[in-house]
């Protein structure tokens, strides 16, 4: 029985290992997920701050009237976005900027605002899976079960050896009592053994013996 029940705990000991290991590749997984996304997050919202910017840009142009005082400040206000845009800004977005007419502004504005809208979408959906992936691997459930893991893996690696330890004890004992059985032979058939200690020794075999198939 105790090699039988030996058996089992090795194979949970296996089984054990393996969930482990399974459970953590998927947090692993999730947090390298979570890196990435926190990575698109934050590059959608320098994009978005961007378009921001250009519509504002655009809105002021279409505000301005046609007057000189006008047209001078809407040149100094174009300049200065130009001068703030970022040097890997697409070429489309700073020829909008620097548009010469309210005509060519206006269909600027519009393609602009649906793409920022868009922008927009794209992002909030970043961060819900974003957040979603947080929540999965902060998840208490998933440490809980973790933890549990663990422990029953340190539980049943202990009863293994002390399984192991039982066995290992139980034949030692077996080999020292043959030993004396066959000294105990040894001395009968020289007649120098007392009928007694041999019926002992009988004994004590036996109940070994019957020990080992209790096993």
């Amino acid at each position: 029985q105790k090699t039988e029940a030996l058996n089992k705990a090795l194979k949970r000991e296996n089984d054990l290992k393996i969930a482990l290991a399974d459970l953590q590749s998927l947090l692993s997984e999730l947090e390298g997920r979570s890196e990435g996304q926190t990575a698109n997050v934050e590059s959608l919202t320098a994009t978005l701050k961007t378009k921001e910017e250009i519509i504002t840009v655009l809105h002021q142009r279409l505000s301005l009237g046609g007057s000189s005082q006008a047209d001078h400040t809407q040149d100094h206000v174009i300049g200065s976005d130009m001068e703030r845009c970022p040097p890997e800004l697409p070429q489309r977005e700073r020829t909008l900027i620097g548009g010469d007419s309210r005509q060519e502004a206006l269909p600027s504005l519009v393609a602009l605002q649906q793409e920022h809208d868009a922008l927009n979408k794209a992002l909030r959906a970043e961060q819900q899976l974003y957040s979603s992936l947080v929540r999965t691997v902060k998840e208490q459930d998933s440490a809980q079960r973790l933890h549990a893991l663990q422990l029953e893996l340190t539980a049943v690696q202990l009863l293994r050896q002390q399984l192991e330890d039982s066995i290992k004890t139980n034949e030692e004992l077996r080999d020292d009592l043959e030993r004396e059985m066959q000294k105990a032979k040894l001395r009968e058939g020289m007649d120098l053994i007392d009928p007694k200690e041999l019926e002992s020794v009988r004994h004590q075999l036996e109940d070994a013996q019957r020990w080992n198939a209790s096993l």
